[in-house]
């Protein structure tokens, strides 16, 4: 039988983003109801793609989900140029090919070590 040990995290560790929220009432006037409903929609399309990126571990090793997921560095790159203008760094470019090979190699070393152990040869 396995079981979790629970550690206890210090509560005031998560307490200073709310400590962030006074000075911010003074400088950030309301909001209109459009940016309200467009805050909202991007809460909910965000909850949900998060939801069904989980769910989808049901159906697919992760070994195939893993590239969507490195996509995302596609994506925001994409986006942050056409929506921001804003152009990647060079260490943006340094740094997304090694995360993206990383997590592919140990992608394919976990799959080749399952596939090993399901016919009884380990390396």
């Amino acid at each position: 039988m396995h079981s979790k040990t629970l550690t206890y995290k210090d509560p005031k560790r998560y307490q200073w983003p709310l400590a962030l929220l006074v000075p911010m009432l003074f400088v950030v006037g309301p909001h209109d109801s459009t940016t309200w409903v467009l805050l909202l929609a991007l809460g909910i399309v965000g909850g949900l793609g998060q939801v069904a990126m989980t769910f989808s571990l049901r159906f697919a090793p992760v070994s195939v989900l893993a590239p969507v997921d490195y996509a995302a560095l596609i994506w925001a790159a994409g986006f942050g140029y056409l929506m921001f203008d804003a152009v990647p760094t060079p260490w943006t470019w340094v740094g997304a090919p090694v995360i993206v090979v990383s997590g592919l190699y140990i992608v394919w070393r976990e799959r080749r070590l399952a596939k090993a152990a399901s016919i009884g040869v380990i390396d």
